[in-house]
């Protein structure tokens, strides 16, 4: 089966602030993914916070 999605669990940014550890490694996660182009899918942004972070981010698909 070929991959063409990478989806993201929610607990790589229940606690995610800008400028933590946390946001460095959903970045990376990010980049990867985009790097092997892959689809990237967030679960559980449930702030605007969070929503704005992975926006910066270049991840434009998120769950709540």
């Amino acid at each position: 089966m070929p991959i063409d999605k990478l989806k993201i669990d929610q607990s790589f940014i229940r606690n995610m602030v800008a400028g933590s550890g946390d946001e460095a490694i959903v970045r990376g996660m990010i980049s990867i993914g985009r790097d092997l182009g892959l689809s990237v899918v967030v679960e559980g942004v449930e702030t605007a916070e969070q929503r704005d972070i992975l926006l910066r981010m270049g991840c434009s698909v998120g769950q709540g």
